[in-house]
């Protein structure tokens, strides 16, 4: 996204697609328990790109969506903090993207995860 009054970029906007031109279709993914791996999945490549991207403006950030099922499940949040630690300058550029409406149907679990996430993410 440019911004018209600087011409200079002001958001990027990052599709990202598993396999292929067409993609997979993930409906299904939160029935078959799969979101909490796919968001793990999500949160490395961002720190990934996210590290280039800072290279050129430090002050670059992504939102990565968790969702409901990711913040239930200790090992994915495990994992995903593990991921963090290995790269501090960076993650802290990740933003952690939460529907407001889905955090006010978020149980007991999913709030105590949302409350683990890495302290230097932002949410």
């Amino acid at each position: 996204v440019i911004d018209l009054f600087s011409g200079k970029t002001a958001h990027y906007r990052l599709h990202y697609s598993l396999e292929g031109k067409e993609g997979v279709d993930l409906s299904g993914a939160e029935r078959a328990d799969q979101r909490p791996g796919l968001d793990v999945h999500l949160h490395r490549e961002a720190l990934v790109l996210l590290k280039r991207l800072r290279k050129r403006d430090n002050r670059l950030g992504i939102l990565v969506p968790v969702s409901a099922a990711t913040l239930a499940s200790p090992e994915a949040l495990s994992r995903i903090t593990q991921l963090h630690a290995s790269e501090p300058g960076v993650s802290e550029g990740l933003v952690v993207d939460l529907a407001h409406a889905v955090l006010a149907s978020l149980p007991q679990s999913s709030l105590e995860g949302l409350a683990y996430m890495p302290a230097r993410a932002s949410t």
